[in-house]
């Protein structure tokens, strides 16, 4: 709870300091389906893995240089992870495992734009992003219960289970009508997030966002 109210007390700041330097402002929230691809040298893993549901809030700042082209930054409290089942051979019994991931991210995009009328526009945009992971936990359902662990960060092999640092690029495309805004968009991360890296081993996020949003400040 400590962890969330400096969150949202940091969200706050940039808020205001995003306001006065850039020419929109607004509030951005919605659905997250993530992913992690794993892989190493003999073989690719993840392919049976399945989407993670979350969720993303923050608030986004746009710079606009021509009717056409903008720059769009902000700040996002952004969810990532994984859902997969795993065998336990002691007891001749699978189980479900969820990596609930939690991550403040900061993108750039390079935004084109182009009008259908005076109210409604539609938009592509890409660019990179960069995600810090600060809270996690690991989820393993059996037969006989819950149980439940935190996700520790860092560059050990042998006592952390993740990096905390992940980048890579994201792509998107949506609609605004006035100062509203629906958008999917789809994150490929480049980092490799695993602190073992045995045998080529790797680890990268991939997420796809639904999202709504407001301008208030245009």
């Amino acid at each position: 709870m400590k962890n969330f109210t400096r969150i949202l007390f940091s969200l706050a700041l940039v808020m205001i300091a995003l306001q006065g330097y850039s020419q929109s402002i607004g509030i951005k929230g919605g659905v997250n389906l993530g992913k992690i691809l794993q892989e190493d040298a003999d073989d690719l893993y993840s392919d049976d893995y399945s989407l993670h549901p979350g969720f993303h809030v923050g608030v986004v700042a746009e710079f606009t240089f021509t009717d056409m082209f903008a720059l769009e930054t902000g700040i996002l409290l952004d969810t990532k992870g994984v859902d997969y089942e795993q065998e336990d051979p002691e007891v001749d019994a699978t189980f479900d495992t969820s990596f609930n991931l939690y991550y403040i991210t900061l993108p750039l995009y390079f935004k084109a734009e182009g009008d259908v009328n005076d109210n409604v526009s539609l938009y592509g945009k890409v660019g990179p992003y960069v995600s810090y992971g600060f809270s996690g936990e690991i989820e393993s359902e059996f037969e006989s219960g819950t149980e439940t662990e935190d996700v520790t960060w860092g560059d050990d092999p042998a006592e952390d289970n993740l990096k905390p640092l992940d980048y890579g690029v994201s792509v998107g495309a949506g609609v605004e009508i006035s100062s509203f805004l629906v958008e999917l968009s789809y994150d490929v991360g480049w980092a490799n997030i695993s602190p073992n890296t045995d045998n080529d081993a790797l680890l990268r996020t991939r997420v796809f966002r639904a999202s709504v949003g407001y301008f208030f400040i245009q």
